[in-house]
């Protein structure tokens, strides 16, 4: 809720703008902002300058955030976070620009940050040793069937019927082999 202003205060604001100080200055010295500065003294009649200066970007600025989110493709949040603004600002700026994303691509940057990769050493321990079905797995990590499928792929790994995997356990299991090219990967990441 607003705060109210004193007796004193528009005292102060009407010394303030008979002696031309600026809605900046006296938005300080009454711990206000300047916008409701200049709007209280227009209220009372004083305000004669056509008020506080909407904010803008400078040029570099703009050119910033277009090169943000159009060629590293980071979202208008993390954008509006490390300047200081509102997300909508920033949209408002990419939109004037020509520059907005239609829905999928935005969900695509939003979902190429959320990927989970998962630890190559668990995954290969829980699908080849324990022989666990990747239902089993996406309970374990608490996420979905894709996020582990998405992490098979990206480790290399083939997804096979248990029966095979089973058979393949017992095979090298006496032997002091191990499966393969999956083993294999994960000795070189230790």
């Amino acid at each position: 809720m607003a705060k109210r202003w004193t007796k004193a205060e528009e005292e102060i604001l009407k010394d303030g703008y008979k002696n031309h100080v600026t809605a900046e200055v006296l938005s300080e010295r009454l711990g206000r902002t300047p916008k409701s500065v200049w709007k209280k003294a227009q209220r009372m009649g004083i305000a004669t300058n056509p008020g506080p200066e909407p904010f803008a970007f400078s040029q570099s600025q703009v050119e910033k955030i277009e090169y943000e989110y159009v060629e590293l493709k980071r979202s208008a949040a993390e954008i509006a976070d490390d300047l200081g603004v509102s997300k909508k600002t920033i949209i408002r700026v990419v939109e004037k620009l020509g520059k907005s994303r239609n829905l999928k691509q935005a969900n695509a940057v939003m979902n190429k940050r959320r990927q989970r990769v998962l630890p190559f050493s668990e995954l290969y321990r829980l699908y080849f040793e324990e022989c666990r079905s990747i239902d089993y797995i996406a309970k374990y990590y608490k996420c979905g069937y894709t996020t582990i499928m998405k992490n098979f792929e990206r480790h290399g790994m083939a997804v096979m019927p248990k029966h095979e995997r089973l058979k393949m356990r017992d095979e090298f299991k006496d032997t002091g082999k191990h499966f393969g090219t999956w083993r294999d990967k994960l000795e070189a990441i230790k």
